[in-house]
């Protein structure tokens, strides 16, 4: 699943979260944006672990687990101009992932075999 960041301050809190986060920056008008869209989703669900929705009475609950394994993001470049430039994205769909705040790795365009290869690589 993927949270639509939409002021600076929830990307300076994005960045600030532990583990892998993971930012698609792109435009709603982008025909290659639309185009990863749904392989960024089926990425962030494979990564990104979530917590049981019901118990069952003969099954104990379980306890959650400590984080997931990577914060998946989207950003509209559009709706979000400085942050974007500040970030340095010049091409959309960019992808960073970011560990620490500091960028881990990128990927630009639209190609889904290099942006798993870089998630695998930075998890």
């Amino acid at each position: 699943m993927t949270k639509q960041i939409t002021s600076a301050d929830e990307f300076v809190a994005a960045l600030q979260l532990p583990g892998l986060v993971v930012i698609n920056f792109t435009a709603s008008w982008n025909p290659p944006c639309h185009a990863l869209a749904p392989y960024y989703a089926a990425l962030a669900a494979k990564h990104t672990l979530s917590l049981p929705t019901a118990s069952s009475t003969t099954t104990p609950p379980q306890p959650p687990p400590a984080r997931p394994a990577a914060a998946f993001f989207t950003l509209d470049v559009d709706e979000l101009p400085d942050v974007a430039e500040d970030a340095g994205i010049a091409a959309m769909p960019t992808v960073v992932c970011y560990k620490g705040g500091a960028v881990v790795g990128t990927v630009v365009g639209a190609d889904v075999e290099a942006l798993e290869e870089v998630i695998a690589a930075c998890l």
